[in-house]
């Protein structure tokens, strides 16, 4: 099926309405490409040229409408760090190296354990380290160490994928599903919603496995959808990480019935999150707690968020992939 295709089927969910977008978008936006430079971009062939279709501020000013100029910033330039680090063990010879994957996991995660010592600036060492130490100097150190708890999963996810390449391996769903809750990084931006909301830490209960709920259903609706609008592109690529591609490999499926499917589960998945903030509203014994229920509603804007920017940005496009390849 053609991306515009898989669009109008997305189409048919109930999102619900769009997410306002924050004001303070159009200043990230002229302010985006220094950043960038700085992460080693301008030094990379077609790579500023590739994140400005990709639209993070776009991406960033949907999904965090209410966040200060200072956590938008924050918000996207961990945005467009996730971009390039998939970017690069995606569609690069990184993404086919175990041995690549892991170094990078264990310099990464020097960085947040306060061991990586000087960080030369232009690498991704040094982009995750700008980030958090700006983190750190905003957000208490029980956020910090979730969001390093996140990041720390992403990485070993990613790691996950490069031997499933490497060994010409295509997981099953459930086994995908289950990692595709890291692939995707949306828990550690999750976490940013507290400081973008302005939401003391310890207002938000976190200790409700409805709450965790929640946060598992918005990430599964973000990441299936990603899959179904990039899945002509991971295609066309040959990468086996997409559920449609799943679906088609392992339970025999047509590429309409895949898609079709796949559909149906993101459908689901609203309704089941509908349901669950209803029922956490319900069930709180002494009513739900303000911080909690903005930061559900923080989870509730995200994902129609992310599809809102995905149906507009160029990223998923075969066209522009093939672009890619061919450069120099």
């Amino acid at each position: 099926m053609n991306p515009r295709a898989i669009l109008l089927a997305l189409e048919t969910l109930d999102w619900g309405p769009p997410p306002p977008l924050n004001p303070h978008g159009p200043g990230i936006l002229r302010e985006a490409d220094g950043w960038l430079v700085d992460l080693g971009l301008a030094d990379l062939p077609g790579r500023l040229d590739t994140h400005r279709r990709i639209a993070v501020p776009l991406l960033a000013s949907l999904t965090y409408p209410t966040a200060s100029r200072e956590v938008l910033r924050l918000a996207h330039d961990w945005m467009a760090w996730i971009f390039e680090f998939d970017d690069q063990f995606d569609d690069g010879e990184d993404g086919h190296s175990s041995e690549r994957a892991r170094h990078a996991r264990e310099q990464l995660g020097a960085v947040l354990e306060g061991s990586a010592g000087n960080v030369p600036r232009h690498t991704l060492q040094w982009g995750l380290n700008d980030i958090w130490e700006r983190l750190r100097a905003l957000a208490p150190p029980a956020l910090c160490e979730r969001f390093a708890g996140h990041v720390a999963d992403y990485l070993a996810s990613c790691e996950w994928e490069t031997r499933n390449r490497r060994a010409g391996d295509c997981p099953d769903v459930d086994e995908y599903l289950a990692e595709r809750q890291h692939t995707g990084a949306a828990h550690s931006c999750f976490d940013l919603l507290v400081p973008a909301m302005g939401l003391p830490y310890s207002r938000v209960d976190w200790t409700s496995a409805r709450r965790g709920r929640l946060e598992y259903l918005s990430s599964e609706i973000i990441t299936l959808a990603n899959d179904l609008v990039s899945f002509p592109k991971e295609l066309e690529q040959g990468d086996v990480h997409n559920i449609v591609i799943i679906l088609m490999r392992r339970q025999g499926l047509s590429e309409q019935q895949a898609v079709h499917r796949s559909v149906q589960w993101v459908g689901e998945c609203i309704r089941d999150f509908e349901r669950e903030a209803r029922e956490l509203a319900r069930t709180a014994p002494q009513g739900l707690d303000e911080g909690t229920w903005h930061y559900v509603h923080g989870l509730r804007l995200f994902y129609p968020g992310c599809y809102v920017w995905s149906s507009r940005c160029r990223r998923f496009l075969v066209e522009d992939a093939v672009h890619e390849a061919a450069r120099p």
